[in-house]
C-alpha cells in the first residue's frame, strides 16, 4: 500500500473588549486562518509494480476542520462605541492518488482512492452598547476550495482475481454565523453583518492517456461530491432616534465533478464497467435585519444564493474500447437542496422603513455522453447504458 494521510484541526478565538466614560470606545477582533495542503499517493514511471498476493493499494485521505470565534465588544457613556470583528477562513488543498506511466499488476484488486473532508464552523460578532452613537459590525468570509484527483494515466493495470477501483471523493461543510448588533438609548444606532461564503471543489476520477486496464472483477471510476452550507447572519438596532440594522450575505456552490474514461481500453472479465459522477448539494440560510426607535428605524436585508455546479461523466475517443461480461454504466447525478430566508423587522413610534432581498441562482449541468468516433462499449451480460 502507498497512502499519504493529513488531519489538520484549527481552533482559534480572539475577541476585543473596551468599556469607557470618555469621548469613544472600540473593541475589534480579527481572525484570520488558511489551510493549503499537497497530499499524493502515487506510481510514476515504473517498469513494474506486482503483488504476486495481494492487492495494491493508493489511498490518500484528508481531514481538515476549522472551529474559528471572534467578538469585537465595546460600551460606555460617551459619545461614540463600536464594538467589529473580521473573520477570513480558506481551505484549500490538493488531494491526489495516481497511476501515470507505468505497469501495475495485482493477484487481488487495484485501487486508487483519494478523499477529502473540509469543514469551517465559525462566528463573528460585533457589540456596541450605551454611548449616544453605537455601532456593532461584524464582516466574515469562508471558502473552501479544494481539487481531489484520482486517475490512471498511461498506464498498464491488471487486477487478476479482483477489482480496479479508482474513486476521487470531496466531502465540504459550512456552518457560519455572523452578527451585529448596536444599543443605545441616545440618538444613533446601527447594527450591520456581512457574510460572504462559497464551495469551489474540483473532483475528478479517469482513465485517460491510452491506458489498459483489465480487471478480474468490476471495474470503477468513480467522482463523488458533497458540498453543504448553513448560514446565518443578522444586523440588529436600538435607539431612541434613529435605529438601522442591515444584514447582507452571500452564498456560492460551484463545483465540477468529472468521471471519465477517454481514448483507454478497459476489460471487466468478471463484473460491470461503472463511470459514475455524483454531487449532493444543500444551501441552508437565514439573513435578518432588525431595528427599533422612538423616531426612524431603517432595516434592510440582501441575500444571495447561487448554485452552478457542473457534473460530468463520459467516455470518449475513437480508440477506446470498453467491454465487460456484466453490465456498463455512464451515469452523471446531481442533488441539490435551497432552503432560504430573508427578512427585514421594525418596531418605532414615528417612522419605520424596512427591505428586503432575496436572490435564488440556479445554473447546474449535468451532463452524460460518449463521445469521439464511436468508443466500442459492451456488456455482454447485462447491457451497456448511458
Amino acid at each position: 500500500m502507498c497512502s499519504s494521510d493529513l488531519k489538520a484541526k484549527i481552533g482559534t478565538g480572539a475577541g476585543g473588549i473596551a468599556f469607557g466614560n470618555g469621548s469613544a470606545a472600540a473593541g475589534a477582533a480579527v481572525s484570520v486562518n488558511t489551510i493549503h495542503t499537497t497530499l499524493r499517493a502515487r506510481i510514476e514511471d515504473s517498469t513494474r509494480v506486482e503483488a504476486k498476493a495481494g492487492s495494491v493499494d493508493l489511498l490518500t485521505t484528508s481531514s481538515a476542520k476549522m472551529i474559528v470565534v471572534a467578538l469585537g465588544v465595546a460600551g460606555g457613556s460617551g459619545s461614540f462605541a463600536l464594538g467589529g470583528s473580521v473573520i477570513v477562513n480558506t481551505i484549500g488543498n490538493t488531494i491526489d492518488s495516481h497511476v501515470k506511466g507505468s505497469t501495475v499488476v495485482a493477484s487481488a484488486a487495484v485501487t486508487a482512492y483519494a478523499l477529502d473532508r473540509s469543514e469551517i464552523d465559525a462566528g463573528s460578532g460585533g457589540i456596541a452598547v450605551g454611548a449616544k452613537a453605537s455601532v456593532g459590525a461584524s464582516f466574515a468570509t469562508n471558502n473552501i476550495s479544494n481539487t481531489v484527483t484520482a486517475y490512471a494515466q498511461a498506464s498498464t493495470i491488471t487486477a487478476t482475481a479482483g477489482a480496479v477501483d479508482i474513486k476521487a471523493d470531496s466531502n465540504a461543510r459550512f456552518i457560519a454565523v455572523s452578527l451585529g448588533g448596536g444599543v443605545t438609548g441616545g440618538n444613533f444606532a446601527l447594527g450591520g453583518s456581512v457574510s460572504l461564503n462559497s464551495i469551489t471543489n474540483t473532483t475528478d476520477a479517469h482513465i485517460s492517456a491510452a491506458s489498459v486496464v483489465t480487471s478480474g472483477g468490476s471495474t470503477r471510476v468513480r467522482a463523488l461530491d458533497q458540498s453543504y452550507l448553513y448560514a446565518g447572519s443578522g444586523g440588529f438596532a436600538v435607539a431612541g432616534t434613529v435605529a438601522v440594522g442591515a444584514a447582507i450575505s452571500e452564498h456560492d456552490l460551484a463545483d465540477t465533478v468529472r468521471a471519465y474514461i477517454d481514448s483507454s481500453d478497459v476489460t471487466s472479465n468478471a463484473g460491470d464497467v461503472e463511470v459514475l459522477a455524483k454531487g449532493n448539494y444543500e444551501i441552508i440560510s437565514a439573513t435578518v435585519a432588525g431595528g427599533a426607535s422612538s423616531t426612524v428605524a431603517v432595516n434592510g436585508s440582501i441575500g444571495i444564493h447561487s448554485a452552478k455546479n457542473s457534473i460530468q461523466a463520459y467516455v470518449s475517443g475513437s480508440t477506446t474500447d470498453v467491454v465487460a461480461n456484466g453490465s456498463v454504466t455512464v451515469q452523471a447525478r446531481h442533488d441539490l437542496l435551497m432552503g432560504v430566508g430573508v427578512g427585514a423587522i421594525g418596531a418605532v413610534a414615528s417612522t419605520v422603513i424596512g427591505g428586503d432581498s432575496d436572490h435564488v441562482i440556479r445554473k447546474n449541468a449535468s451532463s452524460v455522453s460518449v463521445n469521439g468516433a464511436m468508443p466500442r462499449m459492451i456488456g455482454w451480460s447485462g447491457a451497456a447504458m448511458v
